[in-house]
């Protein structure tokens, strides 16, 4: 909350609208009111699974060298809490900013993956060769 205070005092505009200057737009409690009214519905599940996946994409992404990797994917769940904190999970829109995430955790995993198994079958194939 500091930080978003420095943040307001320092590029707010005051505008002709309403004084907002005591108050932020903080959508938590919308979002938790949101999740807790419609996990019977699809859209919800579509919602967690995405959230879920991003996390653990980039997780697995995280683990695969932590010194190089680890800072890329901390700024990840700050910004999934920032989503959850200031916007409305229900807006589609805010998920943008994740796809950039998720297509460089996916492509390295998935090259990882596939460095691993052409590594084990070469050793399987000089292991042959040598018998």
């Amino acid at each position: 909350m500091i930080i978003a205070e420095l943040l307001k005092r320092a590029l707010f505009i005051e505008g002709w609208g309403p004084n907002t200057a005591d108050r932020y737009n903080l959508g938590l409690l919308w979002n938790i009111d949101f999740l807790k009214n419609s996990l019977s519905t699809f859209k919800a599940w579509m919602l967690v699974l995405f959230l879920a996946t991003t996390a653990l994409l980039g997780a697995k992404f995280a683990s695969l060298d932590p010194q190089r990797y680890l800072s890329i994917y901390l700024i990840e769940p700050s910004l999934l809490a920032a989503l959850l904190l200031f916007g409305l999970i229900y807006e589609t829109r805010i998920y943008l900013v994740l796809v950039p995430f998720i297509i460089i955790s996916g492509v390295l995993v998935t090259k990882a993956i596939a460095v691993k198994r052409a590594r084990r079958e070469a050793y399987v194939a000089s292991e042959n060769f040598l018998r």
